[in-house]
């Protein structure tokens, strides 16, 4: 990114929407994230609001329904 908030270009794009819904499907698996991810998810639900929001939280229910059974399943 190279000292850009968001993909090219100093707000969102399409790209960063893409992107984004990308790394929240990622943390399912329990992706280890460079650091700098965590800054550019913040920065584009931020700027994007609902637009964002309301997409990502079906997301990240999806993701916590799934985690518990994922550890479940993992042998002890």
């Amino acid at each position: 990114m190279k000292g850009r908030q968001f993909v090219g270009r100093d707000h969102p794009s399409i790209a960063d929407l893409r992107w984004a819904a990308t790394l929240e499907f990622l943390r399912a698996i329990d992706y280890d994230f460079p650091a700098w991810t965590a800054d550019y998810m913040r920065r584009v639900e931020e700027r994007l609001g609902d637009a964002y929001t309301e997409p990502a939280q079906d997301v990240r229910g999806y993701i916590a329904s799934v985690k518990p059974q994922k550890e479940a399943a993992q042998p002890a």
